[in-house]
């Protein structure tokens, strides 16, 4: 989970417990100042990560960076987080976080309409608490609202060919179990 502010946590996903549809959750970040119990920041993104993959955030003013995982402690849920980028009047507050691998390319779109398309791996791996490096040159008057992973439409169509596969193979099962329950028997 990454934050506006600058502060990001990683747990184990079996921390969080299941819930119905109505029910209102547990806390995965604190958010509210310990003094004043106000709230201070928001959470911009969340995603899963492999033992490979990188941290990649963007700020409003066009500045980025990558981060080794492995620079991130695990940590219990709901605690404050550790800091994943120094966030100044010069980089703006984060808008949007992606778990990448160097090989992805990533799309960065501004709030004017702007797009620009990159590959990840220029892209500088710095430390946690680094402002980053210029994504993206934005004008006066515009900022980043969001940043996208490109996956490659090969590993998609691999990935949807594959489930399909496994779909297919557990209705075949699934037809054979009933037939064989059902007592019938094959002509002789």
């Amino acid at each position: 989970m990454v934050t506006r502010n600058g502060m990001s946590i990683r747990f184990n996903e079996k921390d969080l417990s299941e819930r119905g549809n109505t029910a209102g959750g547990v806390r995965g970040i604190e958010l509210r100042d310990p003094k004043t119990k106000q709230i201070r920041d928001r959470v911009v993104a969340v995603d899963v990560i492999s033992p490979t993959s990188q941290l990649l955030v963007c700020s409003e003013k066009g500045f980025g960076k990558r981060t080794d995982l492995s620079s991130y402690r695990a940590q219990g849920r709901g605690g404050r987080g550790i800091i994943t980028m120094n966030v100044t009047t010069k980089t703006g507050p984060i808008v949007d976080a992606a778990v990448v691998e160097p090989e992805d390319k990533l799309m960065v779109l501004t709030e004017s309409g702007v797009a620009i398309r990159m590959d990840v791996a220029p892209i500088r791996a710095t430390g946690r608490s680094t402002q980053g490096v210029t994504l993206i040159k934005v004008g006066p008057g515009d900022r980043v609202v969001t940043i996208e992973r490109l996956i490659d439409t090969e590993e998609v169509e691999a990935e949807a060919n594959a489930a399909a596969e496994s779909a297919t193979s557990a209705e075949a099962g699934a037809a054979d179990a009933a037939n064989g329950e059902a007592g019938d028997t094959p002509p002789a």
